[in-house]
């Protein structure tokens, strides 16, 4: 009550209207040492003792017990809302990294936050090592589309400056009605198709050497890194 107190009045300011105050609802998760009820989810208001009426909606106060949404999941008692309520719950109050991992496994959403605090865990050493391999996929990803798109200009030119000597050659007037029309088809067909064939060849080594560069740092040895990447031992060896 003191906490909701501080929070309900922190920014309200000296002669300001009392109707500048906003709804306060505190929410506490508690493990142990509840001792009002045994419900998974308590709500509390003020209220006229005999009739029940609100005084008021500005204040509200939760608890959520940890402990009696453990014993809801033994009794099998974990369905719909309240079901998904307890994984939460679970899921806060999980005692290591291995039964938080199980109850993540219910929701996309746990999954999502599960990830995020097994990143915040790690220690200094993994996480440069995550971060190695994050930054490793942006690369990849990164290569992989330059080589691409470079592959395709170059395909597109070299198909329009073909297109267009072929259609001078056959004469002024055949030329512009046929050489225009099946360069530009021809042209961009066969230069599509080149440009992503070597697009593709130079993305995948300028790939295969920076993973390679990237295993090395890690401590990976030549033999294995040439094996995950399709290099030689030489051109492995080059890089160290």
């Amino acid at each position: 009550m003191f906490y909701w107190a501080k929070m309900y009045t922190a920014d309200f300011k000296a002669g300001e209207s009392y109707d500048k105050l906003h709804r306060c609802i505190a929410i506490n998760i508690i493990a142990d040492g509840f001792r009002l009820n045994d419900a998974i989810h308590s709500e509390y208001l003020l209220q006229e003792k005999t009739a029940h009426t609100v005084l008021t909606d500005v204040l509200e106060v939760h608890f959520l017990d940890l402990q009696a949404a453990k014993k809801a999941k033994e009794e099998g008692k974990a369905a719909g809302k309240q079901g998904q309520l307890i994984n939460w719950l679970r899921f806060i109050g999980a005692a290591n990294k291995e039964e938080r991992r199980m109850i993540a496994t219910k929701s996309p959403v746990l999954q999502m936050l599960n990830e995020k605090i097994d990143v915040l865990t790690l220690s200094p050493t993994e996480r440069k090592l995550y971060e190695s391999r994050m930054k490793l996929k942006s690369d990849i990803t990164t290569i992989s589309e330059t080589q691409f798109s470079a592959g395709v200009e170059r395909g597109l030119a070299e198909g329009k400056s073909l297109g267009l000597a072929e259609g001078k050659s056959l004469g002024l007037a055949e030329g512009k009605s046929l050489g225009l029309a099946e360069g530009k088809s021809l042209g961009l067909a066969e230069g599509k198709s080149l440009g992503l064939a070597e697009g593709e060849v130079r993305g995948s080594r300028q790939k295969a050497l920076e993973t390679a560069r990237n295993l090395l740092v890690i401590g990976l040895s030549i033999d294995n890194i040439a094996k995950a990447t399709g290099l030689t031992v030489q051109e492995v060896e080059t890089l160290h």
